[in-house]
């Protein structure tokens, strides 16, 4: 299955750019989401296949006390940087249990690098069904200027929603204005005020995000609905944003508070599948203030996120090898009971278990089975050859 994706994908590798291949200190093996109830556990697993410049990452549920695989995601760049992403195929799960591509977005930019397209597309019963797309273009600073939303109607494409932007002294986004089309009488079907986004900056930094909703039925006058407000330290990383919604007495009501843990040494440029999985959580405000396609903090991509109102937790698990390459059939297998973790190989091998921050806990030379009483966590088992990952249970 996983070759058949590659291969559709490799379809638009004809844009393909001539970028210098990024070697990472570390690479995205997995993310677990949890909080106390069960029903909210997710985990998803990240595959490079860095010759194809794919990754794929794989989303599982925690159902009955056991990780079941529920869909997952296909990641096609342009270049083995995995920098401008050309591709993304969603996964869904048949009554198998096996993956089945669902739909599949292209991307395509002019000769600036700039996004222009994104076509969307559904998955038919012989060939891939064009569905939606979104047309770029930008002003003559090379700033996103306007967003249009098109979809397929009666076999022809309609434009259902356009998005315009607009930009301080410093090329920042202070306002973005998002119009739909509908109504009725003379001025039915015309561009209409659907809600708009207002962007303060302080120093440079993005300080506060305010939402405005129509007062009235496609009403031109506009009311302050919501706000998100950011917070930075002095190195301009994102410690956190809050939000908050005005109740009936106009009052702010704090609604939502994200908290950025995020460790100050952490390279994340240098952590491979950062990216992938920080589109799939999402950042409206920052990607609506950076531009489309635009790279996010790098502090902010590398944490551990918590939110106070869904009192969930994100937590990254990378491993810390030089280079990433895709991963061999191996024999090499290791599993945990209870706090012993067991690793077994065909042939006598040197043995390193490595923490997620890429440090070696246990090792023993040339053996084909050995055991070591570690601490609960996730870890990193490898000879020469092979790595594989194993966590270790209470």
């Amino acid at each position: 299955m996983k070759k058949h994706i590659l291969f559709v994908l490799t379809l638009v590798a004809a844009m393909s750019l001539n970028a210098q291949e990024q070697h990472y200190t570390q690479k995205l093996d997995s993310v677990v989401g949890s909080n106390d109830f069960d029903w909210t556990r997710w985990k998803k697993v990240f595959t490079y296949y860095v010759d194809d410049a794919v990754i794929q990452d794989d989303t599982y549920s925690w159902e009955e006390g056991l990780w079941k695989l529920s869909g997952g995601v296909v990641y096609q760049y342009a270049s083995p940087d995995f920098q401008q992403l050309l591709g993304v195929i969603s996964l869904g799960v048949d009554e198998a249990g096996d993956l089945t591509q669902a739909s599949w977005t292209t991307y395509e930019y002019d000769t600036l690098n700039l996004l222009t397209l994104v076509m969307n597309y559904t998955a038919g019963d012989t060939a891939w069904i064009e569905n939606s797309k979104y047309e770029y273009s930008y002003n003559e600073d090379g700033l996103l200027d306007t967003c249009l939303y098109s979809t397929i109607r009666n076999g022809n494409w309609r434009e259902s929603q356009r998005t315009l932007y607009s930009y301080d002294e410093n090329q920042q986004c202070n306002e973005l204005r998002v119009q739909g089309k509908g109504g009725w009488g003379p001025n039915a079907n015309q561009w209409r005020d659907s809600y708009r986004y207002e962007f303060e900056y302080e120093d440079g930094q993005l300080l506060a995000e305010l939402y405005y909703t129509p007062v009235g039925w496609f009403g031109s006058e506009m009311a302050l609905d919501s706000k998100w407000e950011y917070e930075f330290d002095a190195n301009g990383n994102l410690l956190g944003k809050t939000g908050s919604v005005t109740n009936d007495s106009k009052d702010w009501v704090v609604r939502d508070v994200f908290v950025n843990r995020y460790d100050p040494t952490v390279d994340a440029s240098t952590v491979l599948g950062l990216k992938p999985f920080w589109n799939a959580i999402g950042s409206t405000g920052l990607s609506f203030a950076t531009g489309a396609m635009a790279p996010l903090n790098n502090q902010w991509l590398s944490c551990s996120i918590t939110s106070a109102s869904l009192d969930t937790e994100f937590t990254l698990y990378c491993s810390g090898f030089e280079g990433v390459e895709e991963t061999p059939i191996t024999s090499l297998k290791a599993w945990s009971d209870g706090r012993r973790l067991v690793v077994e190989n065909d042939q006598p091998a040197d043995i390193s278990v490595f923490d997620v921050l890429g440090r070696v806990v246990a090792s023993e030379n040339q053996t084909t089975r050995c055991e070591f009483n570690l601490t609960p966590g996730l870890y990193i088992v490898g000879d020469s050859k092979s790595r594989v990952k194993v966590i270790v249970n209470e």
